[in-house]
């Protein structure tokens, strides 16, 4: 343990030694404190070394000032990062923004404003992290929700995408245009499902099983492989027939038909 952290625990110790004058009815308990403290870092009252010249009070005083201080200068490089990206000058915004993060690493807006860059120098999985961790930190945070569908627009997934806007308009259903990508989302899911043959209700492996232990499928199976090994005339009419049944099925599909 460093010198500067026993004095800490040192003033700890001196201010749990002035409250005994006045919290007589807690006395017990704060003597308990102060021996716990005491032999947990090996201090005694006797170590007048690490006495410093100002209260804990005044030191907690310090700290919040300094935090305040960071606060301050995180604003600034918001600010700064803004400035850049009005500029299009992006690896310098991202910076900033960076910067800011670094000084207050709570504040949502940070990190979607980081996100935007991100997304602008085509680093979607970037964008996507700092997006979330926007919202870890504010959860009804809208903008990043706009942003992730965006995102995932851009990446043709728009089932994500769909998601976000979604969510965005149930923070704020009086905005237009998040209802309008949430319908365009959701359109183009729809539209790439009904492109997609949903196999999950066939088991195959089930079905393979069946046929390999019907004898009559054994039989005929070998018989064709003998008779059409040699003959290529046979195996492009499969061929065909299997892609000209491919169109039909997706043409239904596209229909409706099925």
């Amino acid at each position: 343990m460093s010198d500067d952290d026993r004095r800490v625990v040192f003033a700890v110790i001196k201010f749990l030694r002035d409250q005994l004058r006045t919290k007589t009815e807690a006395s017990e308990d704060l003597v308990d404190a102060m021996n716990c403290l005491q032999r947990a870092y090996g201090l005694t009252m006797n170590d007048i070394e690490l006495d410093i010249p100002v209260s804990l009070q005044e030191l907690v005083l310090f700290a919040l000032n300094k935090s305040q201080n960071r606060f301050e200068e995180a604003v600034k490089f918001n600010k700064i990062g803004d400035d850049y990206m009005q500029n299009r000058k992006y690896p310098e915004a991202y910076s900033c923004y960076t910067k800011a993060i670094i000084l207050n690493k709570n504040n949502p807006v940070y990190y979607n404003n980081r996100a935007a860059v991100s997304q602008l120098l085509n680093n979607a999985e970037s964008a996507v992290m700092d997006c979330k961790r926007s919202l870890i930190i504010d959860p009804k945070y809208c903008d990043a929700y706009v942003r992730l569908g965006k995102i995932y627009s851009d990446l043709d997934q728009y089932e994500q995408a769909a998601e976000n806007y979604e969510r965005a308009t149930e923070l704020e259903p009086q905005n237009d245009l998040y209802k309008e990508n949430f319908q365009q989302a959701l359109g183009e899911a729809q539209k790439r499902g009904m492109m997609e043959f949903d196999m999950t209700e066939v088991d195959l492996n089930d079905l393979a099983l069946q046929l390999l232990a019907n004898p009559s499928f054994k039989d005929v199976a070998k018989g064709f492989l003998e008779k059409t090994k040699d003959n290529s005339d046979v195996w492009q009419q499969i061929k065909d027939y299997c892609i000209g049944r491919k169109k039909v099925l997706l043409e239904a599909c596209v229909c409706g038909k099925q």
